[in-house]
């Protein structure tokens, strides 16, 4: 408890929306996309950063056109593969390096930012940080050098959905998840249903209950506070403009 409190007072969050200036996410202004962040891993020494982006795209050409342009880009080093994810959807998964030094992910890095999500359109970057709250002011001086900062808002930090959940679930939580998924419970149409996750278990069906309903919400908050934080950002950037 008291390392919770003390690490809600040195962290805090900080929700920020800009136009990166040369940067290959002005390319979304133009192709029609959506981009998400999955992973972001700087190397310093090595002068470079390994991206995976989630890619949505209108159309699949507009997707071809956003990797044609990524490709040329100058801030990109090397795509490493292109995988697609559901075509239906027009969900592609973009591995890729692209350069350290002047890119948002590596001022983020220099300031110690210990989680960040995006969502990248209309060759707008929204991102959410958390970071030590001494490094607040110096960020902001650092993003307004790589481009136009067009909102900026420090936030309290809620730590606790920043750290994983493995050691949350308890352990019938994760043997009624781990069967039920093995059982195709969750699939459609579904190929078990709770009697026979029950029996493989010995459990009665409200403890398989509870302990289903106990481990969906502790994994589906964490998701939505990951995913769905960045729709708000949009609300309050629009917000702000209409103000």
């Amino acid at each position: 408890m008291k390392f919770t409190e003390s690490a809600q007072e040195y962290f805090a969050s900080v929700r920020f929306s800009m136009k990166h200036e040369g940067c290959w996410t002005e390319l979304t202004g133009n192709s029609n996309v959506k981009v998400h962040t999955l992973i972001s891993r700087p190397f310093r020494e090595k002068k470079f950063i390994l991206g995976v982006i989630e890619v949505k795209s209108s159309t699949i050409d507009s997707f071809k056109k956003f990797i044609g342009s990524l490709r040329k880009s100058v801030k990109v080093i090397e795509i490493l593969d292109i995988v697609p994810i559901d075509i239906q959807r027009r969900l592609f998964r973009v591995s890729f390096k692209e350069v350290y030094d002047d890119m948002v992910s590596s001022v983020l890095y220099e300031h110690s930012s210990i989680y960040q999500n995006d969502l990248i359109f209309g060759d707008q970057e929204n991102i959410t940080t958390v970071l030590p709250r001494s490094e607040i002011n110096q960020l902001s001086r650092d993003l307004k050098n790589l481009g136009s900062l067009e909102y900026f808002k420090v936030l309290p930090s809620d730590i606790k959905c920043q750290l994983p959940i493995t050691f949350d679930l308890s352990e019938g939580e994760k043997k009624s998840l781990a069967v039920a998924i093995e059982l195709g419970y969750y699939v459609i149409p579904r190929k078990s249903h709770l009697e026979d996750v029950c029996g493989l278990l010995n459990i009665s069906k409200s403890t398989l209950q509870e302990n289903l309903r106990k481990a969906e919400n502790k994994i589906l908050s964490r998701w939505v506070y990951e995913n769905m934080r960045e729709s708000s950002v949009e609300c309050d950037i629009n917000h702000s403009s209409e103000n």
